[in-house]
C-alpha cells in the first residue's frame, strides 16, 4: 500500500499469526498521542496505519458507515483514532477477500443493500424538495446471485464469529485450493436457502440488540429526566420527527394548543392563528421522560418546552 493508501498488491494465505503486541484501542490510542514522540518500531507503525487509515476514509464515503439515526451508546470517546484504523484496515480487507472469490466464483455474491422502495424514498423526496440532500438505505440482507456486478458486492461480512463468516472463509479456502467447496455451497437453490436463513437470523440478532438499546434507554432516563434541543427530521399530517443527537433517539411529537395546518410538500407546520411556524430541520426545545403506560409497559416521551 502506497502513502496515499492505493493497494499495489494482496496476498492471500492461510498462516499463523505472530503478534509483537497485544493492545487495548485505548493502549494503541495513548502512543498515537504520546507527546514524548516515542520512536520505538511498534509506536511507529501504529502512527502510520492510522495515518492510513485517515486516508483511506477520505477517499470514499461508504454506505455502511451512513448515519442510521438508530439508538447508540458511545462508551469510550477518547480511542476514535484507532477505532476508525481498525475499521478501515477491516473494509479493506473485506474487499479484497470479495474480489478473491468473486473471481473463482462468480455466480455466488453474499450480501448488498436492496434498491429502497418507494414508500421508503417519499420522506427522501420530500426533505430534499424542502432544503437539500438527505440520505436512504435499505437494510443490508445476504443473497446468493450471479448477475451483479462487482462494485455493487464488495462489502461481505464483519469479522466477527457468525455463520456468514465461516461461509467466507470457507469460499476463501476454495478459491485459494486449501479445501474443497461444501457440496451445499455449490447448488445455488440450497445457498439461497442458506442465505435466507441468515436474513432471519441475523434480524432477529438486530431486533434483540434494539430492544436491549430501549431498555438501556429507558433505565438510563427513568429517573432522570431532562430538557435539550433536537432538530425536526420529518412532518407529517400527525406532527413531526425530530432527532436528539446528544443521545442518538429519533421520535414523534404532536403540537398541541389549537389548530395546525400541515404541509407535507413544503415539510412546513404552522398554527391556523399564524403565531407558531415550524420547518424542516429547526431546532427544536424539548422535554424527555420515561412514563409508565401499563404495570412493567415504559415509553419514552417527547414533549416541547
Amino acid at each position: 500500500m502506497t502513502p496515499e493508501a492505493e493497494v499495489i498488491s494482496t496476498r492471500y494465505t492461510k498462516s499463523v499469526i505472530k503478534s509483537c503486541a497485544a493492545l487495548s484501542y485505548s493502549e494503541a490510542q495513548a502512543r498515537m498521542d504520546d507527546d514524548s514522540l516515542l520512536t520505538d518500531e511498534l509506536t511507529t507503525d501504529i502512527r502510520n496505519m492510522i495515518a492510513l487509515g485517515k486516508v483511506m476514509r477520505k477517499m470514499c464515503v461508504r454506505a455502511s458507515t451512513a448515519a442510521s439515526g438508530e439508538e447508540k451508546f458511545q462508551i469510550d470517546t477518547k480511542t476514535a483514532e484507532a477505532n476508525q484504523m481498525v475499521e478501515e484496515f477491516m473494509l479493506a480487507a473485506n474487499v479484497s477477500v470479495a474480489l478473491k472469490i468473486r473471481e473463482h466464483f462468480p455466480q455466488f455474491s453474499l450480501r448488498l443493500h436492496p434498491t429502497p422502495n418507494r414508500e421508503m424514498l417519499e420522506p427522501l423526496v420530500h426533505a430534499a424538495a424542502a432544503v437539500g440532500l438527505s440520505c436512504c438505505m435499505t437494510q443490508a440482507v445476504y443473497f446468493a446471485s450471479g448477475d451483479l456486478s462487482l462494485s455493487e458486492n464488495l462489502h461481505f461480512t464483519t469479522p466477527i464469529s457468525s455463520y456468514a463468516d465461516v461461509i467466507v472463509h470457507r469460499f476463501l479456502a476454495a478459491s485459494l485450493g486449501i479445501y474443497k467447496l461444501p457440496s451445499g455451497f455449490q447448488d445455488e437453490s440450497q445457498f439461497t436457502s442458506i442465505a435466507d436463513n441468515l436474513n432471519c437470523r441475523h434480524m432477529s440478532a438486530r431486533m434483540a440488540s434494539w430492544a436491549s438499546v430501549e431498555h438501556h434507554t429507558f433505565s438510563s432516563f427513568r429517573m432522570c429526566p431532562m430538557d435539550t434541543e433536537a432538530p425536526i427530521l420529518r412532518i407529517r399530517s400527525s406532527g413531526f420527527l425530530i432527532f436528539v443527537p446528544r443521545y442518538g433517539i429519533e421520535g414523534y411529537l404532536t403540537p398541541r394548543g389549537g389548530e395546525w395546518f400541515v404541509d407535507e410538500q413544503q415539510q412546513k407546520i404552522r398554527k391556523m392563528d399564524g403565531s407558531i411556524l415550524y420547518n424542516l430541520h429547526q431546532t427544536l426545545s424539548i422535554h424527555m421522560e420515561i412514563v409508565e403506560l401499563q404495570p412493567k409497559r415504559w415509553k419514552l416521551r417527547l414533549t416541547l418546552v
